[in-house]
């Protein structure tokens, strides 16, 4: 993300692997920040990217090192830190906006006779909604299930995700049949059961490292590695 004027969300690199044809539906997590200046940039990369941070480099090396209460701290470090930052809030935010989008599209419909360029608009604002609500969306597994199953949880989403972007275009297109006013009404009732629901997520809470930094916790992550050579 580093150009020659400094840190840009929306450099070449970071460009042509969205655009990617592999590398889009890849799920890619970024370094957030370098040595260089202005090179900490944690919630600064662009939608479609993950990011590590410090709280992700200090409880690995807690957890290789053999800290005890290191599981639970992983678990959220290995789905992008979500109780770092406020996933819950920018979905509620994403699913707001998609419910004006079908409000939108419920309105047109019921209008006789209108122009194309506000569908385009309207097209344009759910693809931004939709890009940010990805991401946020992918880290909120720790804030539902405890640790232990977590990966199950995710076997679960993923597996339910599939089967809604299977089924849902054709139960879509039958309710438009019906009445097009039917299945974008009904698409408005359920987003806003989805907000309400996000917003019932519990609220992580923030987590704090007790321990001091000093060139003793520094080398300790190295002194683990030596010491049990499976590692290497």
């Amino acid at each position: 993300g580093r150009e020659h004027d400094g840190f840009d969300e929306r450099p070449g690199f970071l460009v042509a692997c969205r655009q990617d044809p592999v590398l889009a539906k890849t799920k890619l997590i970024s370094e957030p920040w370098d040595c260089g200046p202005g090179g900490y940039q944690v919630g600064g990369f662009p939608p479609g990217w993950a990011e590590w941070n410090d709280q992700f480099r200090d409880t690995v090396r807690a957890f290789w090192k053999g800290d005890e209460g290191q599981i639970a701290d992983l678990a959220w470090r290995l789905t992008a830190s979500a109780d770092r930052f406020n996933r819950r809030g920018i979905m509620a935010v994403c699913l707001t906006v998609e419910l004006g989008c079908a409000l939108a599209f419920l309105t047109l419909v019921n209008v006789e006779a209108h122009e194309i360029w506000p569908i385009f608009i309207i097209l344009v604002v759910l693809g931004t909604a939709r890009a940010f609500w990805g991401p946020a969306a992918q880290s909120l597994a720790p804030n539902l299930v405890p640790s232990e199953a977590l990966s199950n949880a995710i076997t679960v989403n993923a597996s339910a995700w599939q089967f809604a972007s299977i089924t849902g275009p054709a139960v879509g297109g039958l309710l438009y049949g019906i009445a097009p006013g039917f299945a974008f009404g009904t698409a408005a009732v359920l987003l806003v059961c989805a907000v309400v629901t996000v917003m019932l997520i519990p609220k992580p809470a923030k987590r704090q490292s007790h321990q001091a930094t000093s060139l003793e916790t520094m080398f300790g992550g190295f002194r683990y590695i030596f010491s049990n050579k499976v590692v290497l």
